[in-house]
């Protein structure tokens, strides 16, 4: 077999072509794997265009609490430096006023009413702090339990009211019904109040009635914006009524009548005691 015939190596020429051609080749994709790697890079985020800040948002104020209910307020006369009327055989008025009026609220209260005293103990209360405790809340009316004293043949059970008020509550009673100074304002209903509470105390005692009396200038009742009256149960210094006072059953006698009075007014302006929460049943 004739011997192969070997290759030529390249010319010279065509080395350097060739040389060249993979040098460039090599730069090329050596600039291509840049331009990659270039492009990979996180780019920067354009900064956001600054916005005001946002209002806060105001917070509501909390509601206001509701008004409370108004309530009976029952006023136990005189008390500690002032003892009121002092009878024949030493009793002081305000024991006795005390002591009926906190056996009044006792018995409202069992009715379901709901009562305040402006005292409950024996402190000194000036005049003018009563009718404030008066005007402080909501009241559906205001009664002042006292014991009278005069002549010793004078006995019997009165009460009290006032109508009109003083010029200043009456600007207050005028404001509050809206309507202007001038204008005539009717009664707030304390008359009817003062003959429901002495019909029925003098029917519960058997006292001898001595009416109403309408008595513009006195302090507690002239003061107050709600119905008031001012009861003298009876007289400390005749000796019927003093035997009576210092009885316990004559007392709850006459707390019953006042109660009686009270309530019946009450129904008759349309209020009514608030219901009673039914017991909780045993599971």
């Amino acid at each position: 077999m004739p011997p192969r015939a070997q290759p030529r190596p390249p010319s010279p020429l065509l080395r350097a072509v060739l040389l060249m051609l993979l040098t460039a080749t090599s730069i090329f994709c050596a600039l291509k794997a840049a331009a990659l790697l270039e492009n990979a890079r996180p780019q920067p985020l354009a900064e956001a265009p600054s916005l005001p800040a946002p209002e806060p948002t105001p917070i509501p104020a909390p509601p206001a609490p509701p008004p409370p209910d108004p309530d009976i307020l029952i006023d136990p006369g005189h008390g500690g430096a002032d003892p009121g009327r002092i009878g024949k055989d030493g009793q002081h008025e305000k024991k006795w006023a005390l002591e009926v009026a906190t056996s009044l609220a006792t018995q409202l209260r069992s009715a379901g009413w709901k009562v305040s005293l402006t005292r409950t103990d024996d402190s000194t209360l000036p005049l003018a702090d009563r009718s404030l405790i008066a005007n402080r809340s909501p009241r559906l009316l205001f009664v002042s339990i006292h014991f009278n004293a005069g002549d010793p043949a004078a006995s019997g059970l009165e009460t009290y009211f006032s109508w009109p008020r003083q010029p200043e509550i009456m600007a207050r009673l005028h404001s509050l019904a809206g309507m202007s100074d001038g204008a005539i304002l009717p009664p707030d209903g304390s008359e009817t109040l003062a003959t429901s509470i002495q019909n029925a105390a003098c029917l519960a005692t058997g006292s001898r009635n001595r009416g109403i009396r309408n008595r513009p200038e006195l302090s507690v009742t002239s003061r107050s914006l709600c119905p008031s009256v001012l009861v003298e149960c009876a007289f400390l210094t005749h000796p019927t009524d003093a035997r009576n006072v210092a009885s316990r059953p004559w007392r709850q006698r006459l707390v019953t009548g006042l109660a009686a009075g009270i309530s019946s007014w009450l129904q008759s302006s349309g209020y009514h005691p608030p219901p009673k929460p039914a017991p909780l049943s045993n599971p």
